[in-house]
């Protein structure tokens, strides 16, 4: 049952772990909250998180970017008097 989603994954075929690996790492790609992917791979704290969820280069981009423009759109909105809206 697992071959066909570690397939469809692009994951190669290691065992379980690396399906764990892969799990866990896509699900921090959609998700922004490390809580979240914590429970739905059952770890018990943050630490085994580390483990099996790996850091993606662009992804790392995508956030500075993110933050980037938020904080522009504050200094833009300070400057004007204006609340700052994220989105």
């Amino acid at each position: 049952m697992l071959h066909p989603i570690r397939e469809h994954l692009g994951i190669a075929r290691r065992g379980f772990h690396a399906f764990r690996h892969g799990l866990g790492t896509e699900l921090m790609r959609v998700s922004t909250n490390p809580r979240v992917v914590q429970e739905q791979l059952g770890h018990a704290d943050l630490r085994m998180l580390q483990r099996y969820a790996h850091v993606i280069p662009n992804d790392q981009r995508t956030a500075a970017e993110r933050a980037t423009e938020i904080f522009l759109r504050r200094s833009a909105a300070n400057s004007q008097g204006k609340p700052l809206q994220v989105n």
